[in-house]
């Protein structure tokens, strides 16, 4: 299921970074308990860390993924308004 919403982000962004780590960790116990998340990716050469919290890990691992590209998309920006001023 994570790896479909994975797909599904990327078919609605456009972007394809390389997933380059995943991991979930319980940050508490019970019923209602929350799994951490926290994934890398890789893209241009550049790494980007997202992390997120949730009861449910597949909103957790939205949440990361699409925190890791936020990152990624303002460091293009960035990189390009460097461009364009130089």
């Amino acid at each position: 299921p994570v790896d479909a919403v994975y797909r599904a982000i990327n078919r609605i962004t456009g972007l394809s970074p390389e997933l380059t780590e995943f991991s979930v960790n319980a940050v508490t116990e019970g019923i209602d308990a929350q799994g951490k998340v926290t994934i890398r990716i890789e893209d241009e050469g550049q790494t980007y860390t997202g992390r997120s919290a949730d009861t449910d890990i597949i909103v957790a691992s939205a949440k990361a993924y699409m925190t890791a590209l936020n990152r990624m998309l303002n460091v293009r920006a960035r990189l390009q308004g460097a461009t364009v001023n130089t």
